[in-house]
């Protein structure tokens, strides 16, 4: 099974569909398969969610996973319908044992993680507890940091500036309302390599930017990705010790 760090890391913008039709579903996931969005996150929201999971998991070279998990009851609907991956906006204990026995791989919300696991401390209130609060709160700071000062330092050498990553955001917020959810990194990738075609007045160099731009953008994502899961590792050790 892969690893959740693997199956984030496999498409630099991950579609978040809250879908109401099923017949809708299919059709969804071919486009956005063909378009290099292979990894689809489909939140318990509506009623036809998991109908929706079942339908999309028929897409040759679909990774669909289940977004909005917010207990083990959900997981295990999730998992039956043919959940690759868990998505969970917070953690809680149950929901955290649950994921870690079914061996699925499981994001939990960064910023969540740390105010669950401060409630956890709260409520238990041993040394050891607070001991751990610690550590997961250094843990999550410096994933913030290097999230930022890391990528930036890359681009930065690269000759990537701020106006060229603002000029991608703006398009990408564009595109997204053009061309929903795929819109959001084509509207990157061209404002990115506008803003650098306009500045450097040469297509190749501005093409590189635009790849050294892309990479910095996933090796936040995995940063930040990475400091959550050990920081639930922490936790889950405390619990269990």
């Amino acid at each position: 099974m892969s690893r959740i760090e693997d199956i984030m890391l496999m498409a630099p913008v991950i579609p978040v569909l809250t879908i109401e039709e099923v017949a809708h579903a299919r059709p969804i996931a071919e486009a956005l398969v063909a378009g290099g969005l292979p990894v689809l996150e489909v939140t318990l929201r509506t009623s036809t969610a998991l109908d929706v999971i079942r339908e999309m998991k028929q897409v040759p070279g679909a990774i669909v996973g289940a977004g909005t998990v917010l207990n083990e009851y959900a997981l295990d609907d999730a998992l039956t319908a043919g959940s690759e991956f868990i998505v969970s906006p917070g953690l809680t204990e149950s929901l955290a044992k649950a994921a870690i026995a079914a061996n699925v791989p499981f994001l939990p919300g960064t910023l969540l993680v740390w105010a669950a696991i401060a409630v956890w401390v709260f409520a238990v209130g041993t040394t050891a507890a607070w001991v751990v609060l610690g550590i997961v709160t250094a843990i999550l700071g410096a994933g913030i940091l290097i999230k930022y000062l890391w990528p930036a330092k890359r681009m930065k050498a690269a000759e990537v500036s701020n106006r060229t990553l603002v000029a991608g955001a703006i398009l990408g917020i564009i595109g997204f309302f053009v061309i929903p959810v795929a819109g959001l990194l084509l509207g990157f990738v061209l404002g990115v390599y506008l803003a650098e075609f306009v500045q450097r007045r040469d297509r190749g160099r501005a093409w590189a930017s635009t790849k050294h731009a892309l990479k910095g953008v996933a090796l936040s994502v995995g940063v930040e990705l990475s400091a959550a899961l050990l920081a639930t590792a922490v936790w889950i050790a405390g619990v269990v010790l």
